[in-house]
Protein backbone atom coordinates (compact mmCIF):
# COMPACT_ATOMS: atom_id res chain seq x y z
CA UNK A 1 0.00 0.00 0.00
CA UNK A 2 2.90 2.34 0.13
CA UNK A 3 3.90 2.15 -2.79
CA UNK A 4 1.31 3.86 -4.03
CA UNK A 5 1.79 7.22 -5.90
CA UNK A 6 5.19 6.07 -6.51
CA UNK A 7 7.43 5.60 -9.31
CA UNK A 8 7.78 2.06 -10.40
CA UNK A 9 11.49 0.86 -9.85
CA UNK A 10 12.95 -2.11 -10.11
CA UNK A 11 14.71 -1.64 -6.53
CA UNK A 12 11.52 -0.62 -4.60
CA UNK A 13 8.80 -3.50 -6.45
CA UNK A 14 12.37 -5.83 -5.39
CA UNK A 15 11.18 -5.21 -2.15
CA UNK A 16 7.49 -5.07 -2.33
CA UNK A 17 7.60 -8.74 -3.56
CA UNK A 18 10.52 -9.84 -0.47
CA UNK A 19 7.80 -8.14 2.09
CA UNK A 20 4.61 -9.97 0.63
CA UNK A 21 6.45 -13.14 0.25
CA UNK A 22 7.64 -12.86 4.29
CA UNK A 23 4.29 -11.87 5.36
CA UNK A 24 3.12 -15.18 3.55
CA UNK A 25 5.28 -16.99 5.65
CA UNK A 26 5.15 -15.56 9.11
CA UNK A 27 1.53 -16.27 8.69
CA UNK A 28 1.78 -20.10 7.64
CA UNK A 29 1.15 -19.77 4.23
CA UNK A 30 4.81 -21.92 3.41
CA UNK A 31 3.75 -22.56 -0.03
CA UNK A 32 2.55 -19.21 -0.85
CA UNK A 33 4.87 -17.18 -3.34
CA UNK A 34 4.78 -14.47 -5.65
CA UNK A 35 5.35 -15.51 -9.00
CA UNK A 36 5.10 -12.88 -11.06
CA UNK A 37 5.32 -8.72 -11.44
CA UNK A 38 3.83 -7.19 -14.46
CA UNK A 39 3.86 -3.25 -14.67
CA UNK A 40 1.18 -1.72 -17.06
CA UNK A 41 1.61 1.78 -18.99
CA UNK A 42 -1.65 2.99 -17.09
CA UNK A 43 0.29 3.12 -13.43
CA UNK A 44 -0.96 -0.65 -12.46
CA UNK A 45 1.19 -3.38 -11.25
CA UNK A 46 -0.15 -6.85 -11.81
CA UNK A 47 1.10 -9.30 -8.73
CA UNK A 48 0.73 -12.79 -9.64
CA UNK A 49 0.58 -15.29 -6.44
CA UNK A 50 0.35 -18.68 -6.32
CA UNK A 51 -1.10 -19.33 -2.66
CA UNK A 52 -0.85 -22.64 -2.59
CA UNK A 53 -4.27 -23.76 -3.08
CA UNK A 54 -4.93 -27.72 -2.27
CA UNK A 55 -6.55 -29.07 -4.99
CA UNK A 56 -6.79 -32.43 -3.32
CA UNK A 57 -5.95 -34.39 0.12
CA UNK A 58 -4.17 -38.12 -0.03
CA UNK A 59 -3.60 -40.53 2.49
CA UNK A 60 -0.51 -42.61 1.83
CA UNK A 61 0.67 -45.63 4.12
CA UNK A 62 4.19 -46.46 3.80
CA UNK A 63 6.70 -48.88 5.29
CA UNK A 64 9.60 -48.34 7.32
CA UNK A 65 11.69 -47.53 4.12
CA UNK A 66 9.03 -44.83 3.99
CA UNK A 67 7.79 -46.64 0.08
CA UNK A 68 3.98 -46.95 0.00
CA UNK A 69 4.84 -50.88 -1.80
CA UNK A 70 6.10 -53.73 -0.61
CA UNK A 71 9.32 -56.08 -1.86
CA UNK A 72 6.92 -57.44 -4.57
CA UNK A 73 5.73 -53.96 -5.46
CA UNK A 74 2.23 -54.67 -3.57
CA UNK A 75 0.58 -52.00 -1.88
CA UNK A 76 1.86 -51.75 2.04
CA UNK A 77 -0.89 -53.82 3.72
CA UNK A 78 -2.48 -51.37 6.22
CA UNK A 79 -4.98 -51.96 9.37
CA UNK A 80 -6.25 -48.86 9.87
CA UNK A 81 -9.77 -47.72 8.46
CA UNK A 82 -9.09 -44.85 5.80
CA UNK A 83 -11.95 -42.99 6.99
CA UNK A 84 -11.15 -43.52 10.26
CA UNK A 85 -7.77 -41.81 9.75
CA UNK A 86 -9.50 -39.07 7.15
CA UNK A 87 -11.26 -38.13 10.03
CA UNK A 88 -8.65 -36.30 11.68
CA UNK A 89 -7.46 -34.26 9.25
CA UNK A 90 -8.88 -30.89 9.03
CA UNK A 91 -6.76 -29.69 5.48
CA UNK A 92 -9.57 -30.11 2.69
CA UNK A 93 -9.34 -29.60 -0.54
CA UNK A 94 -9.95 -25.81 -1.77
CA UNK A 95 -8.11 -24.70 1.78
CA UNK A 96 -5.25 -22.77 1.07
CA UNK A 97 -1.82 -24.49 2.90
CA UNK A 98 -1.12 -23.33 6.25
CA UNK A 99 1.59 -25.36 8.45
CA UNK A 100 -0.36 -24.60 11.23
CA UNK A 101 -3.21 -26.82 10.24
CA UNK A 102 -1.13 -29.40 8.82
CA UNK A 103 0.89 -28.87 12.23
CA UNK A 104 -2.59 -29.85 14.26
CA UNK A 105 -3.31 -32.52 11.97
CA UNK A 106 -0.17 -34.60 12.86
CA UNK A 107 -0.49 -34.39 15.89
CA UNK A 108 -3.70 -35.71 15.77
CA UNK A 109 -2.65 -38.46 14.07
CA UNK A 110 0.22 -39.31 16.40
CA UNK A 111 -2.23 -38.80 19.07
CA UNK A 112 -3.74 -41.97 18.15
CA UNK A 113 -1.19 -44.02 19.08
CA UNK A 114 -1.18 -46.37 16.35
CA UNK A 115 1.28 -44.87 13.89
CA UNK A 116 5.45 -44.46 14.53
CA UNK A 117 5.52 -42.41 11.84
CA UNK A 118 3.65 -39.05 10.08
CA UNK A 119 4.51 -36.61 8.00
CA UNK A 120 3.30 -34.58 4.96
CA UNK A 121 4.42 -34.48 1.28
CA UNK A 122 3.56 -32.30 -1.62
CA UNK A 123 2.42 -33.23 -5.14
CA UNK A 124 1.87 -30.64 -7.76
CA UNK A 125 2.81 -27.16 -7.59
CA UNK A 126 2.11 -23.69 -5.68
CA UNK A 127 -0.93 -22.98 -7.78
CA UNK A 128 -2.25 -26.89 -7.77
CA UNK A 129 -1.27 -28.83 -4.81
CA UNK A 130 -1.75 -32.09 -3.53
CA UNK A 131 -1.10 -32.88 0.14
CA UNK A 132 0.35 -36.04 0.93
CA UNK A 133 -0.22 -37.34 4.60
CA UNK A 134 2.37 -40.25 4.81
CA UNK A 135 1.53 -43.01 7.40
CA UNK A 136 3.80 -45.81 9.14
CA UNK A 137 1.80 -47.98 11.13
CA UNK A 138 3.18 -49.54 14.44
CA UNK A 139 2.67 -53.06 15.06
CA UNK A 140 -1.51 -53.45 15.87
CA UNK A 141 -0.29 -56.13 18.37
CA UNK A 142 1.68 -57.01 20.90
CA UNK A 143 2.24 -60.48 23.07
CA UNK A 144 4.32 -61.17 25.86
CA UNK A 145 4.68 -64.21 27.86
CA UNK A 146 6.15 -64.76 31.44
CA UNK A 147 6.90 -66.81 34.24
CA UNK A 148 7.86 -66.26 38.06
CA UNK A 149 7.18 -66.86 41.59
CA UNK A 150 5.51 -64.44 44.40
CA UNK A 151 3.69 -65.14 48.05
CA UNK A 152 0.13 -64.58 46.39
CA UNK A 153 0.78 -66.67 43.09
CA UNK A 154 3.32 -69.04 44.20
CA UNK A 155 4.95 -70.29 40.77
CA UNK A 156 2.95 -68.75 38.01
CA UNK A 157 3.03 -68.37 34.21
CA UNK A 158 1.46 -65.12 32.34
CA UNK A 159 0.31 -63.74 29.09
CA UNK A 160 -0.44 -60.77 28.15
CA UNK A 161 -1.85 -59.32 24.88
CA UNK A 162 -3.05 -55.90 23.61
CA UNK A 163 -4.32 -54.72 20.62
CA UNK A 164 -3.60 -50.77 20.01
CA UNK A 165 -5.84 -50.61 16.97
CA UNK A 166 -8.74 -52.57 17.03
CA UNK A 167 -11.05 -52.78 14.23
CA UNK A 168 -8.53 -50.22 12.41
CA UNK A 169 -10.28 -47.45 14.60
CA UNK A 170 -7.73 -46.43 17.07
CA UNK A 171 -9.48 -48.55 20.08
CA UNK A 172 -7.44 -50.32 22.93
CA UNK A 173 -8.51 -54.01 23.79
CA UNK A 174 -6.20 -55.96 26.24
CA UNK A 175 -5.81 -58.72 28.74
CA UNK A 176 -3.52 -60.33 31.18
CA UNK A 177 -3.88 -64.00 32.27
CA UNK A 178 -1.75 -64.98 35.43
CA UNK A 179 -2.11 -68.52 36.38
CA UNK A 180 -0.13 -69.82 39.50
CA UNK A 181 -0.31 -72.44 41.77
CA UNK A 182 -2.09 -70.82 44.75
CA UNK A 183 -4.68 -68.21 42.48
CA UNK A 184 -5.51 -66.93 39.03
CA UNK A 185 -5.97 -63.49 38.25
CA UNK A 186 -6.63 -61.58 35.00
CA UNK A 187 -7.60 -57.87 33.75
CA UNK A 188 -9.30 -57.11 30.65
CA UNK A 189 -9.77 -53.78 29.04
CA UNK A 190 -11.43 -52.28 25.86
CA UNK A 191 -11.46 -48.39 25.00
CA UNK A 192 -12.56 -46.48 22.70
CA UNK A 193 -10.95 -42.84 23.45
CA UNK A 194 -12.99 -39.57 22.72
CA UNK A 195 -11.82 -37.64 19.20
CA UNK A 196 -12.58 -34.18 18.91
CA UNK A 197 -13.02 -34.66 15.18
CA UNK A 198 -16.20 -36.33 16.61
CA UNK A 199 -17.53 -34.35 18.74
CA UNK A 200 -20.88 -36.15 19.24
CA UNK A 201 -19.59 -39.62 19.74
CA UNK A 202 -18.79 -39.87 23.38
CA UNK A 203 -15.62 -42.35 23.92
CA UNK A 204 -16.37 -45.55 26.04
CA UNK A 205 -14.28 -48.25 28.06
CA UNK A 206 -15.35 -51.63 29.80
CA UNK A 207 -12.75 -53.42 32.19
CA UNK A 208 -13.52 -56.45 33.53
CA UNK A 209 -10.31 -58.05 36.63
CA UNK A 210 -9.60 -60.37 39.61
CA UNK A 211 -6.32 -59.88 41.34
CA UNK A 212 -5.20 -60.45 44.47
CA UNK A 213 -2.05 -59.01 46.68
CA UNK A 214 -0.58 -57.71 49.94
CA UNK A 215 -2.12 -54.68 51.17
CA UNK A 216 -0.60 -51.94 51.47
CA UNK A 217 -3.03 -50.77 54.62
CA UNK A 218 -2.59 -53.89 56.39
CA UNK A 219 0.69 -54.40 56.15
CA UNK A 220 3.08 -56.47 58.06
CA UNK A 221 3.59 -54.92 61.65
CA UNK A 222 0.59 -56.22 62.70
CA UNK A 223 -0.43 -59.25 60.83
CA UNK A 224 -3.46 -62.07 60.74
CA UNK A 225 -4.23 -64.37 63.49
CA UNK A 226 -2.56 -67.36 61.92
CA UNK A 227 0.76 -64.77 61.62
CA UNK A 228 0.04 -64.59 57.65
CA UNK A 229 0.10 -61.28 55.78
CA UNK A 230 -3.22 -59.78 54.92
CA UNK A 231 -3.89 -60.10 51.11
CA UNK A 232 -6.53 -58.52 49.08
CA UNK A 233 -8.48 -60.12 46.75
CA UNK A 234 -10.98 -57.90 44.32
CA UNK A 235 -12.87 -59.01 41.46
CA UNK A 236 -15.61 -56.91 39.85
CA UNK A 237 -16.38 -55.02 36.46
CA UNK A 238 -16.26 -51.26 35.34
CA UNK A 239 -17.60 -48.98 32.61
CA UNK A 240 -17.04 -45.71 31.50
CA UNK A 241 -18.20 -42.43 29.12
CA UNK A 242 -15.67 -39.56 28.15
CA UNK A 243 -16.65 -36.17 26.75
CA UNK A 244 -15.80 -32.55 26.98
CA UNK A 245 -17.94 -30.83 29.46
CA UNK A 246 -16.63 -27.33 28.77
CA UNK A 247 -13.88 -24.96 29.57
CA UNK A 248 -11.05 -27.75 28.60
CA UNK A 249 -12.80 -29.98 31.30
CA UNK A 250 -12.38 -33.67 30.01
CA UNK A 251 -15.72 -35.71 32.22
CA UNK A 252 -15.17 -39.19 32.85
CA UNK A 253 -18.54 -41.01 34.35
CA UNK A 254 -18.37 -44.71 35.28
CA UNK A 255 -20.45 -47.36 37.31
CA UNK A 256 -18.30 -50.09 39.16
CA UNK A 257 -18.71 -52.86 40.73
CA UNK A 258 -16.19 -55.10 43.14
CA UNK A 259 -15.93 -57.38 45.61
CA UNK A 260 -13.10 -57.45 48.11
CA UNK A 261 -12.15 -59.72 50.51
CA UNK A 262 -8.65 -60.11 52.86
CA UNK A 263 -7.47 -63.77 52.87
CA UNK A 264 -4.12 -64.86 54.06
CA UNK A 265 -1.87 -66.87 52.00
CA UNK A 266 -3.99 -70.05 51.85
CA UNK A 267 -6.81 -67.86 50.70
CA UNK A 268 -8.92 -68.28 53.74
CA UNK A 269 -11.10 -65.11 54.49
CA UNK A 270 -9.90 -63.22 57.56
CA UNK A 271 -12.32 -60.85 59.04
CA UNK A 272 -10.18 -59.30 61.45
CA UNK A 273 -6.52 -59.13 62.26
CA UNK A 274 -4.10 -60.72 65.16
CA UNK A 275 -5.31 -57.31 67.64
CA UNK A 276 -8.89 -58.56 66.45
CA UNK A 277 -9.60 -55.41 64.79
CA UNK A 278 -12.43 -55.77 61.80
CA UNK A 279 -10.42 -55.90 58.00
CA UNK A 280 -14.20 -54.45 56.22
CA UNK A 281 -16.82 -52.76 56.84
CA UNK A 282 -19.16 -55.60 56.95
CA UNK A 283 -17.04 -57.52 59.74
CA UNK A 284 -17.16 -60.64 57.87
CA UNK A 285 -14.14 -60.17 55.88
CA UNK A 286 -16.04 -59.57 52.71
CA UNK A 287 -17.42 -56.39 51.22
CA UNK A 288 -19.17 -55.12 47.74
CA UNK A 289 -18.83 -52.26 46.25
CA UNK A 290 -20.88 -50.41 44.20
CA UNK A 291 -20.28 -46.98 43.34
CA UNK A 292 -20.96 -44.06 40.53
CA UNK A 293 -17.88 -42.18 39.70
CA UNK A 294 -17.08 -38.68 38.13
CA UNK A 295 -13.58 -37.35 37.28
CA UNK A 296 -13.09 -33.92 35.34
CA UNK A 297 -9.50 -33.31 34.17
CA UNK A 298 -8.26 -30.20 32.60
CA UNK A 299 -4.64 -31.04 30.72
CA UNK A 300 -2.76 -27.92 28.94
CA UNK A 301 0.34 -29.98 29.13
CA UNK A 302 2.81 -29.53 26.02
CA UNK A 303 3.88 -33.16 26.58
CA UNK A 304 1.96 -35.81 28.42
CA UNK A 305 4.51 -38.28 29.65
CA UNK A 306 7.38 -35.33 30.37
CA UNK A 307 5.86 -31.85 30.38
CA UNK A 308 8.03 -28.60 30.05
CA UNK A 309 5.34 -26.27 30.58
CA UNK A 310 1.55 -25.73 31.43
CA UNK A 311 -0.67 -27.42 34.29
CA UNK A 312 -3.33 -30.55 35.07
CA UNK A 313 -6.15 -30.20 36.57
CA UNK A 314 -8.09 -33.07 38.23
CA UNK A 315 -11.06 -33.53 40.11
CA UNK A 316 -12.74 -36.83 41.43
CA UNK A 317 -15.79 -37.91 43.04
CA UNK A 318 -16.93 -41.65 44.34
CA UNK A 319 -20.45 -42.05 45.47
CA UNK A 320 -20.80 -45.72 46.99
CA UNK A 321 -24.37 -47.08 47.13
CA UNK A 322 -25.42 -49.59 50.07
CA UNK A 323 -26.10 -52.70 47.95
CA UNK A 324 -24.64 -55.83 49.19
CA UNK A 325 -22.07 -57.01 51.98
CA UNK A 326 -21.35 -53.73 53.79
CA UNK A 327 -24.02 -51.63 52.88
CA UNK A 328 -21.48 -49.17 51.99
CA UNK A 329 -23.30 -45.75 51.91
CA UNK A 330 -20.20 -42.70 51.26
CA UNK A 331 -18.65 -40.52 49.47
CA UNK A 332 -14.81 -40.04 47.97
CA UNK A 333 -13.53 -36.67 47.03
CA UNK A 334 -9.99 -35.97 45.84
CA UNK A 335 -8.53 -33.33 43.62
CA UNK A 336 -5.16 -32.41 42.20
CA UNK A 337 -3.83 -29.50 40.55
CA UNK A 338 0.24 -29.14 39.41
CA UNK A 339 1.89 -26.53 37.55
CA UNK A 340 5.04 -26.43 35.30
CA UNK A 341 7.13 -23.49 35.17
CA UNK A 342 9.61 -23.35 32.24
CA UNK A 343 13.29 -22.31 33.72
CA UNK A 344 16.52 -21.64 32.50
CA UNK A 345 18.83 -21.92 35.62
CA UNK A 346 21.32 -23.96 33.04
CA UNK A 347 20.39 -23.84 29.48
CA UNK A 348 20.51 -20.87 27.72
CA UNK A 349 16.82 -20.13 27.19
CA UNK A 350 13.49 -22.24 27.29
CA UNK A 351 12.48 -24.66 24.63
CA UNK A 352 10.21 -27.45 23.79
CA UNK A 353 12.37 -29.97 23.18
CA UNK A 354 11.83 -31.09 19.46
CA UNK A 355 11.78 -35.17 20.33
CA UNK A 356 10.43 -35.67 24.37
CA UNK A 357 11.36 -38.80 24.02
CA UNK A 358 14.85 -37.79 23.63
CA UNK A 359 15.51 -34.68 25.94
CA UNK A 360 15.06 -33.90 29.45
CA UNK A 361 13.23 -30.40 29.78
CA UNK A 362 14.63 -27.55 32.66
CA UNK A 363 11.27 -27.11 34.78
CA UNK A 364 10.22 -26.58 38.22
CA UNK A 365 6.60 -28.77 39.04
CA UNK A 366 4.56 -27.31 41.95
CA UNK A 367 2.27 -30.18 43.36
CA UNK A 368 -0.67 -29.53 45.58
CA UNK A 369 -3.21 -32.30 46.36
CA UNK A 370 -5.91 -34.00 48.71
CA UNK A 371 -8.88 -35.96 49.29
CA UNK A 372 -11.47 -37.03 52.18
CA UNK A 373 -14.47 -39.83 52.90
CA UNK A 374 -17.67 -38.69 53.86
CA UNK A 375 -19.83 -41.30 55.34
CA UNK A 376 -18.92 -44.77 55.49
CA UNK A 377 -14.97 -45.81 55.10
CA UNK A 378 -14.08 -49.34 53.89
CA UNK A 379 -10.75 -49.35 56.01
CA UNK A 380 -9.05 -50.76 52.84
CA UNK A 381 -9.64 -47.96 50.73
CA UNK A 382 -8.10 -45.42 53.18
CA UNK A 383 -5.62 -42.84 51.82
CA UNK A 384 -1.95 -44.23 51.56
CA UNK A 385 0.53 -40.94 52.51
CA UNK A 386 4.03 -41.67 52.58
CA UNK A 387 6.17 -43.87 49.29
CA UNK A 388 7.20 -43.46 46.01
CA UNK A 389 4.35 -41.83 44.38
CA UNK A 390 3.79 -39.83 47.38
CA UNK A 391 6.18 -38.23 49.91
CA UNK A 392 9.66 -39.73 49.18
CA UNK A 393 11.97 -40.90 51.45
CA UNK A 394 9.17 -42.67 53.57
CA UNK A 395 7.98 -46.05 53.05
CA UNK A 396 4.02 -46.54 51.24
CA UNK A 397 1.71 -45.62 53.80
CA UNK A 398 4.43 -45.09 56.35
CA UNK A 399 3.24 -41.66 57.99
CA UNK A 400 -0.78 -41.99 57.73
CA UNK A 401 -3.39 -44.37 56.54
CA UNK A 402 -6.58 -41.54 56.68
CA UNK A 403 -9.75 -40.66 56.15
CA UNK A 404 -8.47 -37.14 54.69
CA UNK A 405 -5.44 -36.17 53.43
CA UNK A 406 -3.38 -33.25 51.77
CA UNK A 407 -0.04 -33.59 49.80
CA UNK A 408 2.35 -30.52 48.72
CA UNK A 409 5.74 -31.51 45.95
CA UNK A 410 8.08 -29.21 44.53
CA UNK A 411 10.52 -30.98 42.29
CA UNK A 412 13.10 -29.30 39.90
CA UNK A 413 13.89 -31.55 36.54
CA UNK A 414 16.79 -30.44 34.62
CA UNK A 415 18.71 -32.16 31.79
CA UNK A 416 22.64 -34.29 32.25
CA UNK A 417 22.83 -35.64 28.95
CA UNK A 418 20.58 -35.67 26.19
CA UNK A 419 18.21 -38.67 27.35
CA UNK A 420 19.46 -38.45 31.14
CA UNK A 421 18.10 -35.68 33.26
CA UNK A 422 18.09 -35.48 37.06
CA UNK A 423 15.87 -33.77 39.96
CA UNK A 424 15.88 -32.32 43.08
CA UNK A 425 12.42 -32.49 45.11
CA UNK A 426 10.56 -31.81 48.52
CA UNK A 427 7.34 -33.35 49.79
CA UNK A 428 5.08 -33.28 52.23
CA UNK A 429 1.73 -34.77 53.39
CA UNK A 430 -0.55 -34.72 56.67
CA UNK A 431 -3.58 -37.02 57.34
CA UNK A 432 -5.25 -34.16 58.92
CA UNK A 433 -5.19 -35.43 62.16
CA UNK A 434 -7.82 -38.04 60.45
CA UNK A 435 -5.46 -41.47 61.25
CA UNK A 436 -7.63 -42.61 63.96
CA UNK A 437 -11.14 -42.16 62.08
CA UNK A 438 -10.14 -44.84 59.64
CA UNK A 439 -12.55 -48.23 61.08
CA UNK A 440 -9.71 -50.48 63.39
CA UNK A 441 -7.72 -47.34 63.10
CA UNK A 442 -4.50 -49.71 61.04
CA UNK A 443 -2.75 -46.40 61.21
CA UNK A 444 -3.25 -45.96 65.02
CA UNK A 445 -2.21 -49.45 65.91
CA UNK A 446 0.78 -49.28 63.14
CA UNK A 447 2.14 -45.50 65.20
CA UNK A 448 2.17 -43.95 62.00
CA UNK A 449 3.12 -40.75 63.16
CA UNK A 450 0.26 -38.71 60.49
CA UNK A 451 2.39 -35.89 58.73
CA UNK A 452 5.66 -36.62 57.25
CA UNK A 453 8.59 -34.36 55.21
CA UNK A 454 10.69 -36.41 52.44
CA UNK A 455 13.68 -34.46 50.40
CA UNK A 456 16.51 -35.70 47.55
CA UNK A 457 17.85 -36.13 44.88
CA UNK A 458 16.86 -37.99 41.64
CA UNK A 459 18.02 -39.29 37.89
CA UNK A 460 14.94 -39.47 35.20
CA UNK A 461 16.09 -42.29 32.21
CA UNK A 462 13.89 -41.98 28.86
CA UNK A 463 14.01 -45.37 27.94
CA UNK A 464 12.81 -47.08 25.55
CA UNK A 465 10.03 -48.65 27.81
CA UNK A 466 9.21 -45.17 29.47
CA UNK A 467 10.33 -42.78 31.92
CA UNK A 468 12.62 -44.59 34.56
CA UNK A 469 12.48 -42.76 38.01
CA UNK A 470 14.90 -43.29 40.72
CA UNK A 471 14.90 -41.07 43.51
CA UNK A 472 17.49 -40.80 46.96
CA UNK A 473 14.96 -39.54 49.32
CA UNK A 474 15.62 -38.63 52.84
CA UNK A 475 12.67 -38.19 55.23
CA UNK A 476 12.35 -35.79 58.40
CA UNK A 477 12.96 -39.25 60.89
CA UNK A 478 16.79 -39.55 59.54
CA UNK A 479 15.60 -42.30 56.95
CA UNK A 480 16.92 -43.10 53.70
CA UNK A 481 15.78 -44.81 50.87
CA UNK A 482 16.37 -45.41 47.28
CA UNK A 483 12.95 -45.62 45.41
CA UNK A 484 12.80 -47.08 41.59
CA UNK A 485 9.62 -46.02 39.82
CA UNK A 486 8.27 -45.80 35.85
CA UNK A 487 7.39 -42.13 34.80
CA UNK A 488 7.44 -38.73 36.35
CA UNK A 489 5.53 -38.63 40.13
CA UNK A 490 4.33 -35.47 39.00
Amino acid sequence: KDRFGKPITPSLWKQAVKDLNNWYAQNGYTLARVIGVQPVPQGIVVIDVAEGKVADVKLRFVNREGSPVDAQGNPVRHRTQEGFARRQIKLQPGDVFQVSVAREDLQRLQALGIFEQVNVTFEGDARNTTVVYNLMERPPRDIRFGAGYNDSLGVFATINVQDVNFGGLGQRLGGTVLVGTRDIQFDGRFVSPYRDTEPNVPGYNANVFRRRGLSVVFDDEVRLPNGDRAREQKYGANIGLEKPIGAGWMGNWGLSYTNVSIRDNGGQVSPVDELGNSLTLSGTGVDDLVSFTFSAVKDLRDYALNPSIGSLARFDTEQYLPIGRGNVLGTKFQASYTQYVPVKLITASHQTPPNPLQAQPEVLVLNLQGGTFVGDLPPYNAFIVGGTGSVRGWDTGGIATSRSYIEASAEYRFPIYRFIGGAAFVDFGSDLGTNSDVPGEPGVVRDKPGTGLGFGVGVRVNSPFGIVRGDLGFSNQGDVRFQFGFGQKL
